[in-house]
């Protein structure tokens, strides 16, 4: 079974999980998709967890826990993680995106 490329937001495709955290000064969705579309090339290879700052329309990181290949969905250790993220406080989400390798300045 493949990733449905219709579950998508941006140019993160197949989604898995998809869920938003509101805190009083900060809106984040957290996803977890299989994908990555660039512009029609759809490779599996790019694939994790996305966190995007719904306050400010950015991207703050993507591709973590990237596994080889998301075509047929997350792996267990993927699904652990993207819960492990869902319960952070707003302080240790900062922190923890601040220090991520793929973190774009300045977007939390």
């Amino acid at each position: 079974m493949s990733i449905d490329l219709n579950k998508k937001i941006g140019p993160y495709v197949g989604l898995s999980k998809d869920e938003t955290r509101k805190f009083p000064k900060l809106k984040v969705r957290i996803i977890l998709y299989g994908a990555y579309n660039a512009m029609g090339l759809i490779g599996s290879e790019c694939n994790g967890i996305v966190i995007l700052n719904d306050t400010k329309r950015q991207v703050v990181l993507d591709e973590h826990c990237r596994i080889s290949s998301g075509w047929f969905g997350p792996d267990n250790s993927q699904i652990a993680e993207f819960n492990r993220i869902m319960a952070l406080s707003e302080a240790d989400l900062i922190v923890f995106c601040r220090s991520h390798k793929r973190y774009r300045e300045g977007s939390i």
